[in-house]
């Protein structure tokens, strides 16, 4: 089916002119209709993995050691979380893993100087009563 370029009307078929507006066809209407179709290439793209989290296996680890020193009151393990979250930290980690596991790390290093402090001001204590009294509590 053709369509008149000036207005728009419909076309009989072999028209040379618009039967509404008398303008003059520039191709019969049979040509005007055909379709021309173009194969288009098709191009798949690969599938796009997103990077690694730069510092992330350190930032699992500070954590890890650090609720885990805390538990324990483990006192290498509490370092070894400060060290590993600095570490991730340093590469780039914006986890908060990182983070929770200096935070951890502090906390158990800070109770672990407290437990230590109380264990020497009983210790003394102790050893100060067993002088006092050479070993041996009189009623």
């Amino acid at each position: 089916m053709a369509f008149c370029t000036n207005c728009g009307a419909q076309l009989t078929e072999g028209a040379n002119n618009c039967t509404n507006c008398g303008a003059a066809v520039s191709a019969p209407a049979a040509q005007v209709n055909q379709v021309v179709t173009e194969t288009v290439p098709v191009v798949t793209a690969e599938p796009v993995t997103p990077a690694p989290e730069a510092g992330k296996g350190m930032a699992i680890a500070a954590l890890v050691c650090g609720l885990v020193g805390l538990l324990c009151t483990g006192g290498m393990l509490n370092i070894l979380a400060l060290i590993f979250g600095i570490i991730a930290k340093k590469q780039g980690s914006k986890s908060g893993m990182a983070t929770a596991g200096i935070v951890l790390g502090a906390i158990g290093i800070a109770f672990a100087v407290i437990v230590a402090v109380i264990g020497i001001i009983a210790g003394i204590g102790a050893a100060a009563t067993i002088g006092e009294y050479g070993g041996y509590y009189y009623y």
